[in-house]
């Protein structure tokens, strides 16, 4: 299970609005130095983010306390490659494709242009269905 710290900022009946602090696990990291990802995340922190999140366990959170948050690792990485891998894919056979018509360039550009959009489009298809499963919901696992 993936964890991240969290506050409570609001509850109501739908279930609790968290904010997280998203450098948290940048901060452990050996590589943190070196890594383009830390720059993008401290670029996003600077926005808070609320998260609406579930709480299968009923524990009684109130605002401001710090919560532990948590999702599944095999969701986590299920979802992430069907985010990065499908578009890729999806790319590099439009262009393939599209070799096939012509001597120029062109038609392979083309073919990789539809195909990137096609496989943004199934990503976004493909994630709002996965956003109604509850296995790819974050949930609280326990006040702090």
């Amino acid at each position: 299970m993936l964890q991240e710290d969290a506050v409570v900022v609001a509850v109501d009946g739908e279930g609790i609005w968290v904010e997280s602090d998203r450098t948290g696990t940048c901060q452990s990291c050996s590589a943190s130095k070196g890594c383009g990802q830390r720059v993008l995340a401290e670029y996003a922190s600077k926005r808070s983010e609320r998260l609406l999140i579930d709480n299968p366990h009923g524990l009684v959170a109130r605002v401001g306390d710090r919560v532990s948050v948590g999702i599944e690792e095999g969701s986590f990485l299920q979802a992430s490659v069907l985010l990065y891998t499908l578009p890729l894919v999806l790319l590099f056979l439009g262009g393939y494709l599209g070799s096939f018509y012509g001597v120029s360039e062109l038609p392979s550009v083309i073919g990789s242009f539809f195909g990137l959009a096609a496989g943004l489009l199934l990503v976004r298809g493909a994630g709002q269905r996965l956003a109604r499963s509850c296995r790819y919901q974050p949930v609280l696992m326990n006040i702090i």
